[in-house]
């Protein structure tokens, strides 16, 4: 089984541009070449009606298709092609090239992070430039959410634009996302669709928000907890308790109204009784979290399985009589 060529590269596509391509095998045998398989390695690749027999001193065709859709960047793909062939039963067959989109927008997905008394809505701002020969017309954007809002800016017409992103208040705490549309004058491309996320952060951080203890402690064990301030106002922590008098705990000031850390102290052998209430608690000076409360939770010991019981084997009073052995 040898071929024309091994490689085709196929230079330069857009995203979308299906890539064609027939390899050229010949049978350099003196016996008919049976081609049982030929194998693309994703499914972005595939394989057409190819030659499954090829006589000796013959030439057969390998019909090959690669869609660009999902690409972006220099691409490599390798099929698999698999013959009776003694010397080489397996050869490898390679498309390379570069798959570049009419229009890019960087970054693909915004992200904002959102502090809780930010003076001002959050803002970010989206690249988007055309890669086509030809100028494009882009309409005005639109939300899919109430959260946020977006203005289109040219930079260059009908080439370089600026797509300016900002959260609408009141905002859930945590994520919010939604996306951005814009009509192209593009027929394959009609719409772009800009994601976006902003994560509004609480105003008092607790890591870990919960002590998770194991079921079994065979030694002494401290677990830290670090409370943030991520608004602009100074944290005062002050009454730092916890209900348990078997745990003790320690606070420190890391960084002055802004990290706190906490050492909560287990002694060895220590166990959560069932329903029994345990935590740490600390006061601040938000009127927010006017008391942080960080629950301490233990795991359920296991229950040890027990092998079953094997009762012995009975023995019967009337044994069944030996068997008598017949002689020629």
């Amino acid at each position: 089984m040898v071929f024309l060529t091994n490689e085709y590269q196929f230079g330069k596509v857009m995203a979308g541009e299906q890539v064609k391509y027939t390899f050229i095998v010949s049978n350099a045998g003196d016996q008919p070449l049976i081609i049982s398989n030929v194998a693309p390695g994703c499914h972005c690749t595939t394989a057409g009606n190819w030659a499954h027999q090829v006589e000796p001193g013959q030439t057969g065709e390998i019909p090959i298709k690669f869609d660009s859709g999902s690409f972006r960047g220099d691409v490599t793909k390798t099929i698999t092609v698999t013959s009776n062939s003694k010397l080489q039963p397996n050869q490898t067959l390679i498309l390379r090239g570069s798959v570049r989109k009419a229009i890019e927008i960087s970054p693909q997905f915004a992200y904002m992070v959102v502090m809780p008394d930010a003076p001002s809505n959050s803002t970010t701002v989206v690249h988007i430039t055309d890669q086509l020969d030809e100028p494009i017309t882009l309409s005005d954007p639109t939300s899919a959410t109430r959260s946020f809002k977006a203005e289109l800016k040219t930079v260059k017409p009908g080439k370089e634009f600026e797509l300016t992103i900002t959260t609408v208040p009141p905002l859930a705490p945590g994520n919010n996302s939604g996306t951005i549309s814009i009509h192209t004058s593009l027929t394959n491309m009609p719409v772009l669709t800009v994601t976006v996320n902003a994560m509004v952060q609480p105003s008092i951080a607790v890591t870990p928000p919960q002590i998770a203890l194991l079921p079994q402690i065979n030694g002494w064990l401290t677990n830290r907890i670090t409370i943030t301030a991520n608004g602009s106002k100074t944290l005062a922590l002050s009454d730092l308790e916890v209900s348990d008098k078997k745990i003790s705990v320690e606070m420190q000031e890391t960084t002055p109204g802004r990290v706190f850390q906490i050492a909560a102290v287990f002694p060895p052998g220590y166990q959560v009784a069932p329903g029994q209430d345990v935590h740490v608690s600390v006061k601040s000076n938000n009127p927010e979290q006017p008391v942080i409360v960080v629950p301490v939770r233990q795991y359920p010991r296991q229950p040890v399985m027990s092998a079953p019981l094997v009762r012995p084997r009975s023995m019967s009073q009337n044994p069944p009589p030996v068997p008598t052995i017949a002689h020629p």
